[in-house]
């Protein structure tokens, strides 16, 4: 497959994806618009492999995959992405939607038109091993100034009245990359991209040391989804901001590698319910 089948699939892909959003078929669309947006960004992979060339093996072997920000990352049009996500608020808030895309997507039937986020995702039920140690000592470190910058996000949002659940930085394996997951019950109601919208609001608000904190280092979710969920059966910190580092534990049979937990709570500070 070369660079115009990549092109190709991903313009049908597109196509596919739309007969199914005009049937109410919201899942079936979600699912295969991801492979349009991954089938582009293997087309810019392809790209900077030139004829007769022996192709990078570090740039082969990470083309291997279906995660987007990976792709993102190996695209060669990383610097562009960057410089239009500066200028354009409603592209960076688009892609911060999409970037959460995996190909588990298929096993999901609970996308509205409207209403909640992204698919809930499923956390592998994994058993304590030595092995998970030894991999969880090579990843991303949490520095601090990115922990100064999830509590500080967390309070402007509670300051802007826009209701947090739960907040913390959860290390993402899948990925070998943090994330700050945000749950509130306007996820639920409002969807995911004026979730993002009100963040990016608050964010820019927010004195954030350069490159602690990004919108897409951002993942919004369903106070019921399968990661909170488990988490606040274990832990309740009330509605303040507090810090908690949960590393390398098991609860209810799902290894959670790492974690550092602001917040896990029934309600938000401004009184609305999970």
């Amino acid at each position: 497959m070369n660079r115009e089948d990549l092109q190709a699939l991903a313009d049908l892909r597109a196509v596919d994806a739309k007969v199914l959003l005009d049937g109410a078929r919201f899942s079936a669309a979600y699912y295969l618009l991801g492979y349009a947006v991954e089938s582009a960004l293997k087309a810019c992979v392809a790209k900077q492999i030139k004829q007769h060339d022996f192709p990078d093996k570090r740039l082969v072997l990470d083309s291997y995959t279906h995660d987007l920000q990976q792709l993102l990352r190996i695209s060669g049009v990383k610097q562009a992405f960057d410089d239009r996500t500066k200028a354009d608020k409603s592209f960076e808030v688009n892609w911060t939607t999409v970037k959460d895309w995996n190909e588990g997507a298929r096993y999901d039937s609970n996308v509205p038109e409207v209403g909640s986020g992204p698919p809930k995702r499923s956390y592998r039920r994994n058993k304590w091993c030595s092995n998970m140690v030894e991999d969880s000592m090579v990843k991303e470190s949490l520095t601090d100034a990115m922990i100064r910058a999830g509590a500080d996000l967390t309070k402007k949002l509670d300051a802007l009245q826009w209701p947090v659940v739960a907040s913390l930085w959860f290390y993402a394996s899948e990925g070998s990359q943090w994330k700050l997951v945000l749950a509130s019950p306007r996820v639920t109601s409002d969807g995911p991209t004026r979730s993002y919208e009100a963040i990016q609001d608050a964010l820019a608000k927010t004195p954030v040391t350069e490159g602690a904190l990004a919108l897409s280092d951002i993942e919004v979710t369903d106070p019921k989804s399968p990661l909170i969920t488990l988490l606040r059966k274990n832990i309740s910190t009330g509605p303040t901001v507090a810090g908690m580092r949960f590393t390398r534990n098991v609860v209810n049979g799902h290894f959670i590698e790492d974690a550092y937990i602001y917040r896990m709570s029934d309600r938000a500070p401004t009184g609305q319910v999970a």
